[in-house]
């Protein structure tokens, strides 16, 4: 769904369409020293950077809701206020959340199917995506939902700072 192929003569990663993404998240280039620089000069909400494929690549609205909780960080605070220690948190909690997806074959959403017709499962393991309302797991306070970059965003006021 999400997905074209593209011819290109020269070597992959200097196609104009990937030449300027970020490292892959499961990539020995993402460090947390790496996600401090690409954090530095960016005015968006932390969500909204994870998001942007220019940062890191294959972070989308779940896993970025996810990794956001597991790290403690508040999806709206602004990327560039993002301590080294929070960036090295969000790394190891990035690479733990699509672990686990991967793990449980993934997210099914509405009329998503495998190839072999299966679903994924890693819904049924959310913390906060999709869970407006209901007690958040570690300190019992209800998610909280709010829209940043035209995306839902769930969060645990209590959980996440």
């Amino acid at each position: 769904r999400f997905g074209a192929v593209l011819w290109f003569a020269g070597a992959a990663e200097q196609h104009p369409l990937l030449r300027h993404l970020g490292p892959e998240p499961l990539q020995d280039e993402f460090t947390a020293g790496y996600l401090k620089n690409a954090l530095s000069r960016r005015k968006s909400a932390i969500k909204t950077a994870l998001m942007d494929n220019k940062v890191v690549v294959g972070v989308g609205n779940i896993y970025a809701n996810e990794a956001l909780f597991a790290a403690g960080i508040l999806p709206t605070r602004c990327a560039d206020s993002v301590s080294a220690e929070e960036c090295r948190r969000l790394v190891v909690e990035i690479r733990s959340v699509l672990h686990r997806a991967l793990e449980a074959g993934g997210s099914s959403l509405r009329d998503f199917l495998h190839s072999d017709g299966q679903s994924g499962y890693f819904q049924q393991q959310y913390n906060v995506y999709g869970r407006e309302g209901k007690a958040c797991r570690q300190c019992g306070t209800p998610i909280a939902r709010q829209i940043i970059g035209q995306r839902s965003s769930f969060y645990c006021p209590q959980c996440q700072r």
